[in-house]
């Protein structure tokens, strides 16, 4: 039998996994929930999970790249 837990939808992950899944520090997520901000978590037993559908969510809002649109410089010739 195949282990199909890492492509369900409903599957959930605590917060050092989930710093991974995010790029950050455990320690920032602690800080996002505590500022109400980050990405959506519940409480399971007291400790806090994240979903995986949430965590790509959030990361997928999130803005990427080198900053602000720069218009070309047109060159003189």
């Amino acid at each position: 039998m195949q282990d199909t837990s890492a492509h369900s939808p409903d599957r959930f992950v605590g917060k050092t996994e989930a710093a991974v899944f995010c790029g950050v520090a455990p320690r920032t997520l602690d800080k996002w929930a505590y500022q109400k901000k980050g990405p959506r978590f519940r409480y399971v037993s007291r400790l806090r999970r994240y979903s995986v559908n949430d965590l790509a969510a959030y990361m997928a809002s999130r803005p990427s790249g080198g900053g602000a649109d720069v218009p070309a410089q047109s060159e003189a010739a």
